[in-house]
């Protein structure tokens, strides 16, 4: 079976918009010489907005006749995400030098959104006189959230090595 050939020539213009923060704030307090308890909290938070504009000349090379077809896509998506999360720590040093014990909890919550409207123009050819036009719109959305709670051992056991023992838990 022989396929007919065909020719697309084909034209993208995407454009990108958007804008990211991001902060931490935290604090150290010395119970002790030896016992040190430290919180921080930090936040993510950004939009985005790609903008694609495709233009698609499409001909099929039958012989004897010839079909052509055009299109005009445009493709305008917005998206959103936060997030939000805290640490607690806490470090003790022992008496001997070289030894330490941490433990951390950790939460982190974050949520993102993404509306995507495509509008899709096909027109005649030669003519370019509008035959159909049909709209999609996507919607997407999601939240996560975690805990990670972890500690560790340290020992240094020369002046260039040392080993270390931890224990995470994620939930």
């Amino acid at each position: 079976m022989v396929r007919p050939l065909t020719s697309l020539h084909q034209d993208d213009r995407s454009v990108m918009e958007g804008a990211f923060g991001f902060g931490r704030a935290g604090v150290d307090y010395f119970l002790s010489n030896r016992n040190t308890i430290s919180a921080n909290l930090f936040f993510a938070r950004g939009g985005f907005r790609p903008y694609i504009t495709t233009k698609a000349l499409i001909d099929s090379l039958y012989t004897p006749d010839k079909t052509y077809s055009y299109y005009e896509r445009i493709a305008d998506n917005e998206g959103n995400f936060r997030n939000m999360g805290t640490t607690i720590s806490f470090k003790h040093n022992f008496p001997k030098a070289g030894r330490e014990w941490t433990a951390d909890a950790t939460y982190n919550r974050s949520k993102n959104s993404n509306t995507n409207l495509i509008t899709t123009d096909s027109y005649s050819v030669p003519q370019y006189e509008l035959v159909d036009s049909y709209v999609q719109q996507q919607r997407m959305s999601g939240r996560n959230e975690n805990i990670t709670i972890q500690n560790g051992f340290c020992k240094s056991l020369t002046d260039k090595a040392k080993v270390e023992f931890g224990a995470p838990r994620l939930d």
